[in-house]
């Protein structure tokens, strides 16, 4: 009972992030990365009613245009999370990247909402994640890890102006520890 509940818990995290089961010959015309965001930051940073903020969240990303490691890459993205765990927010946009030697440069922009105890906020999200982006040349799943700089701004009129700094986890890489231990009970340890 237990290996089974195990087996459904790590299967339900590992269905979350990695494709690397769709290998192909060719390079694939598309790239996916998704990675776990954690961070702070200072909540409505441009009034004298400042707060420290947490944030968590998840983005997926897609480059649809890339070609290798070292070309550009354009594409959406989907990012959901919470700022200090008392809001939802969804957004999405385009996302450009850009390389710059081994590891790349994310600019992102796109709308977002939020909601939290005052209602519901439009405004607009920034991004700039530095750090490793792969081109993956047998899958359509590339790591991705790095440091971020997010802005956030309102759209509507209320007080929301969010800077957050963090790091991108790879999900697969998150993943990883609940694969092997699935591996391990199927197998057995060496």
């Amino acid at each position: 009972m237990k290996t089974r509940i195990f087996a459904m818990f790590a299967a339900a995290l590992v269905s979350t992030a990695p494709l690397s089961a769709f290998a192909e010959d060719p390079p694939p015309p598309v790239q996916l990365a998704s990675g776990l965001l954690i961070g702070g930051g200072i909540q409505r940073f441009t009034t004298t009613d400042r707060k420290a903020a947490f944030y968590l969240g998840g983005r997926f990303d897609f480059d649809v245009v890339r070609k290798g490691p070292k070309s550009l890459g354009f594409g959406p993205y989907v990012e959901l999370g919470s700022v200090a765990l008392r809001s939802f927010e969804a957004g999405g946009g385009a996302n450009l990247t850009i390389p710059v030697g081994s590891p790349t440069l994310q600019l992102a922009a796109g709308p977002h909402v939020r909601w939290d105890d005052a209602g519901r906020h439009l405004g607009l999200t920034t991004t700039a994640l530095f750090g490793s982006r792969s081109y993956n040349y047998h899958s359509k799943y590339g790591f991705s890890a790095g440091g971020f700089l997010q802005g956030r701004f309102a759209l509507d009129g209320s007080a929301q102006r969010d800077l957050l700094l963090g790091v991108q986890l790879d999900f697969e890489l998150l993943a990883l520890p609940f694969l092997l231990g699935l591996e391990s009970l199927k197998h057995g340890t060496p």
